[in-house]
């Protein structure tokens, strides 16, 4: 059996990799013996949580979640305490399996007599709710449990609110929280794995890099800084040292998690190393890469490559345009971050593509709307331009920056955002990946080279531009606004992107016979969908057309994990004034993505029409942190009405009207 005191004395000396020898050795004779029973006595004999407790640690530090993972579940189910739930709800969190993990830990501490549970204890399940609520965006109910969970610590938390700040998006606050948490025994591992990552966000590799290698030297046997280091070196292209760290993990960490990642990074090294005969055997030798695109080497291994230096910055929370036009403006050499552009572009609800080519006018650059494909998106690469990409998933919208392709692989390399590596898009499936927004593409270059674009297509620059104008700022009371909008969608009926539109926000008051002839032309276009279909049904409910609505959303094949599907299928039922169905569905939604203030209103009303008003303020609290617009708003005020607060509903109805001046429901 295993030295427990031993392996703690490795746990609290950071000796991580000293403890992991003797688990890895475990691990080894276990799977030698291959008997179940042995595994299950094995179990038995670990006398209580503290000692899986060293073994979840050892192995969470040791890069091997598959083993985390599985002794967390089998802890909880053994020891069901404050320490094992709250590990426990970790993986729920690891899973999107929130509203779940924040049940369970609301029920927790609120049932709890916390006179009896040591303090530190208490911090750590008050800051695993604050990651839950940080998850998802509900930023200012987590600052209170962080509140909490610092009043509880006997330690310094200058870690855990640096990790709050960062995902608020106070990035110089999480700065100086991590600087200030080195400096203290307590938090100076995690602040400066943080610290590294914040940098990296940034477009700071290299400051990210030389502080996880002073780490190194510190902190020598703590592999999470290694791993961190393989990242850094893979962003930098320093392809032989990434290698060595790698083969330096894998022997010493024989049960790490992450094999299949570094089989691709070291795929990835040896192609942009020119080292293609190694490349080739490891292609052979490893299933993992079976369909990796380095296999089209053999047809065109001299095909044409154009990368440009594009600097990866990650978004802060719904960034996404300004982020990507930080990463364009730079090729221009202007330096200006997400924050400052947001200023100019965003509001509550977005950034907004007719605010957006505007701001590049005022910035002296000429822009240009267009339908890309690959001949005209390798045109531009190849005169250095980058291409801003619109992308639809599910129910929101999303931008990427295009920057660069590769013949041999016959793939263009692509700039999430969301990530620091470049998502790979294959020539054969960009017209796939894209084609809910019909391909839309914005570039832009200075006056001086605006030559460059002269290629386009007028006509498509045009329409968006036409199109974007009408919609971007348009009040649901500008009723001539709304007439020209509907002229020019008629105008031009044989264009998917008109049909698109009209199918996900005009409703009944409208042109019910064109937005049902516009559902008509997709599902004709698109008769295998499942993105159509629900945006069908979404549109059907809206036209209170509920038998129609229902065959659509019947006919969606891919319906489990999809959040636009639960969401849809909650209003069908939310109609039918089935509220348990819609409770159920408006869950199921959330849990796949939480930052939908639209269910989350649902889900309240849902609550309100089952008489448990209390819970459905709850829930309206969190729709309107996100998003308090006129839907959220309203029902906030009718749940208000219903708990017979009058005064506060009053209010809101009172301003909403001042707003609103015609709107006959308020």
């Amino acid at each position: 059996m295993l030295d427990f005191k031993q392996l703690d004395a490795c746990l609290k000396d950071k000796r991580f990799i000293d403890g992991l020898q003797e688990i890895n050795n475990e691990i080894s004779y276990i799977k030698e013996k291959n008997s179940l029973s042995y595994v299950k006595n094995w179990l038995a004999n670990i006398p209580s949580h503290k000692e899986f407790d060293i073994l979840i640690r050892l192995t969470d530090e040791g890069l091997m979640h598959q083993y985390s993972s599985f002794l967390i579940r089998y802890a909880y189910k053994k020891f069901p305490n404050m320490r094992t739930l709250s590990l426990y709800c970790d993986e729920l969190i690891d899973e999107r399996k929130i509203l779940e993990a924040e049940q369970l830990l609301k029920d927790s501490l609120e049932e709890v007599n916390k006179a009896e549970i040591e303090v530190d204890l208490l911090a750590k399940t008050y800051f695993t709710l604050v990651r839950c609520l940080l998850e998802m965006k509900r930023n200012e109910e987590a600052l209170y449990y962080m509140k909490k969970a610092e009043e509880y610590s006997e330690r310094a938390v200058f870690d855990k609110w640096g990790y709050v700040y960062m995902h608020t998006g106070e990035w110089e606050k999480a700065e100086e929280q991590f600087i200030a948490g080195m400096q203290h025994k307590d938090c100076e591992e995690l602040s400066t794995y943080l610290l590294s990552q914040l940098y990296a966000n940034k477009g700071e590799q290299k400051r990210a890099l030389q502080l996880i290698d002073d780490a190194i030297v510190k902190f020598p046997q703590v592999p999470y800084f290694h791993f961190e280091k393989v990242k850094y070196l893979l962003d930098l292209g320093k392809y032989e040292e990434m290698l060595a760290v790698i083969g330096n993990i894998n022997n010493q960490l024989p049960y790490h998690a992450y094999k299949a990642y570094f089989v691709h990074l070291r795929a990835e090294a040896l192609y942009k190393m020119n080292k293609l005969v190694d490349l080739q055997q490891l292609l052979q030798e490893e299933k993992s890469l079976k369909g990796s695109l380095y296999h089209n080497l053999a047809k065109n291994p001299d095909g044409k490559k154009v990368r440009l230096p594009i600097v990866p910055i990650v978004q802060k929370d719904n960034y996404c345009v300004p982020t990507s036009l930080e990463m364009m403006l730079q090729i221009w050499g202007e330096k200006r971050t997400q924050d400052e552009i947001a200023e100019f572009i965003f509001d509550m609800t977005g950034s907004k593509f007719s605010d957006t080519v505007s701001y590049l006018e005022e910035l002296g650059y000429e822009h240009r709307y267009f339908k890309g494909n690959v001949e005209n998106y390798k045109r531009l690469l190849n005169q250095g331009i980058p291409v801003l990409l619109s992308i639809d998933i599910e129910h929101a919208s999303h931008v990427q920056v295009l920057a660069g392709y590769d013949d041999t692989l016959q793939a263009f390399y692509v700039q999430d955002p969301n990530f620091i590596e470049p998502v790979i898009v294959e020539y054969s499936k960009l017209q796939e990946k894209y084609r809910y927004t019909g391909c839309l593409a914005i570039t832009f270059v200075p006056q001086e080279k605006k030559e460059q674009l002269s290629f386009l297509n007028e006509e498509e620059n045009d329409y968006f531009k036409s199109i974007f104008s009408l919609t971007d700022h348009l009040d649901e009371q500008d009723k001539a606004g709304i007439h020209n909008l509907v002229q020019f969608l008629k105008e031009t009926s044989d264009n998917p992107n008109t049909w698109l539109y009209t199918v996900k926000h005009l409703d009944v008051e409208v042109d019910k016979e064109f937005i049902i002839s516009c559902i008509e032309k997709l599902m004709e276009k698109f008769p295998n969908s499942d993105f159509v279909k629900l945006h069908g049904a979404q549109c059907f409910i809206r036209l209170e057309e509920l038998e129609k609505a229902g065959y659509m959303l019947a006919s969606v094949e891919k319906k489990n994990n999809r959040a636009l599907y639960h969401l849809i299928n909650g209003r069908y039922a939310f109609e039918q004034e089935s509220y348990i169905e819609a409770i159920s569905s408006f869950r199921s939604s959330l849990q796949l993505d939480a930052d939908q203030p639209i269910a989350w209103s649902f889900l309240a009303l849902s609550y309100m029409y089952i008489d448990q008003s209390e819970k459905a303020l709850q829930f309206s609290q969190v729709a309107l942190e996100r998003s308090p617009e006129r839907f959220t708003l309203t029902n906030h005020g009718l749940i208000l009405i219903d708990l017979e607060r009058y005064e506060e509903a009053y209010e809101i109805f009172n301003d909403l009207l001042k707003e609103y001046k015609n709107e006959a429901h308020v």
